[in-house]
């Protein structure tokens, strides 16, 4: 595996789920998928009682993204409605996490084994299969949205600040708009936008576009 794909994440809240991690973090970038089963490869260490311990890690598809979780979600609450549950994100430290994953695979104290992995023809072909959906989701290029295939990823900068949202109850909606015609200029060619993501508390004025 990549290890410079991968960040670790603290300070989750008890209650936290696969779902929501994966929607959370995928908000900066493409997730890296399992080989095998297609699953996010987004891992809750738990205690030996199955109970979140209050970290992870996230493997995204490319180093790129890493330095984006950084910078955006590193400080940033999981959830709208919890302001002061903040997350600490960064690089991951291998010589931690993979120790605390060595934890997660005992159920009720006891030490667990792996799935056995299945061979044959089918598996490797199912394995083939999601390395080049994966492959194809690889959105970073450095000359220019036109020449890219598959999804795409544009983040911007000093798009707003903190105080036109404390001035104007109606600000996002329109930044959403004023983004949204924006875009139609700057990625002319591409289609249209699947997602966008505007994080409102982050002294940055960040915004990404998924198209």
């Amino acid at each position: 595996k990549n290890r410079k794909t991968w960040v670790y994440v603290s300070g989750l809240p008890k209650d936290v789920t696969q779902e929501e991690l994966e929607a959370y973090f995928s908000k900066v970038g493409f997730l890296q998928e399992d080989a095998l089963d297609g699953n996010k490869m987004v891992k809750i260490y738990r205690d030996d009682e199955g109970k979140v311990k209050g970290d992870c890690s996230v493997c995204y598809l490319q180093e790129a993204s890493v330095e984006l979780a950084i910078m955006i979600l590193d400080g940033a609450p999981l959830r709208d409605s919890e302001p002061t549950t903040t997350l600490k994100v960064e690089r991951a430290n291998f010589s931690k996490s993979e120790h605390a994953a060595q934890e997660t695979h005992k159920e009720e104290g006891k030490e667990t084994k792996r799935k056995a992995r299945p061979k044959g023809e089918n598996w490797e072909r199912a394995v083939k299969f999601r390395k080049q959906k994966q492959r194809q989701a690889l959105s970073w290029n450095e000359e220019g949205l036109e020449d890219m295939g598959g999804p795409k990823i544009v983040v911007l900068r000093n798009v707003f600040s903190l105080e036109d949202f404390r001035t104007d109850p109606n600000y996002l909606s329109k930044l959403e708009h004023a983004l949204i015609e924006e875009s139609k200029n700057f990625c002319y060619g591409i289609d249209g936008i699947k997602k966008l993501t505007i994080f409102q508390k982050n002294p940055q004025g960040v915004a990404v576009i998924r198209f």
